[in-house]
């Protein structure tokens, strides 16, 4: 193997020309290949990531003396949060749900997050194509359907 790898270096020393255009094309062969694996890195393959992970707090609320009982904040309770701006720079409202996709008889289920209308701003996420839901479509009984799906399910 040592003989090999000394006879192969021999070569490359005696033809200079063969020798700068193959590592030429080695190295940009390597830089083009770190280039896409850097878009594709960090536009499908990492999670998304608020833009100050260690500022986001998730709050809830549970009886007192119950370990496991925790509940959802009223709407009123919500926005009183929301316009306290003392305390937190911005709250958004989730909620996990199931949700049917489909017609009666292709329907199958899926997992959804129900969110308020700032939360991807507040999470610094922008949307790959179209737009994000507003104020006047997430307010209590809007009754105006939107969906904001992954790029996984859109595709």
């Amino acid at each position: 193997m040592i003989q090999d790898f000394r006879f192969a270096l021999r070569q490359l020393v005696k033809a200079p020309g063969f020798t700068i255009v193959a590592v030429l094309t080695l190295a940009l062969a390597i830089g083009v290949n770190a280039a896409i694996f850097a878009i594709v890195n960090g536009v499908i393959l990492k999670p998304v990531v608020p833009v100050e992970p260690e500022q986001v707090v998730n709050l809830f609320t549970a009886r007192q003396g119950a370990s496991k009982d925790y509940r959802q904040f009223s709407h009123a309770e919500y926005m009183a949060l929301r316009e306290s701006t003392d305390v937190f720079a911005d709250v958004a409202a989730v909620q996990f749900a199931l949700a049917g996709l489909g017609r009666q008889e292709g329907m199958r289920r899926s997992f959804a997050f129900l969110t308020s209308e700032n939360f991807f701003s507040m999470m610094g996420v922008k949307p790959f194509a179209g737009r994000f839901y507003n104020a006047e479509e997430s307010r209590p009984n809007a009754n105006i359907p939107v969906v904001v799906t992954s790029y996984t399910y859109w595709k």
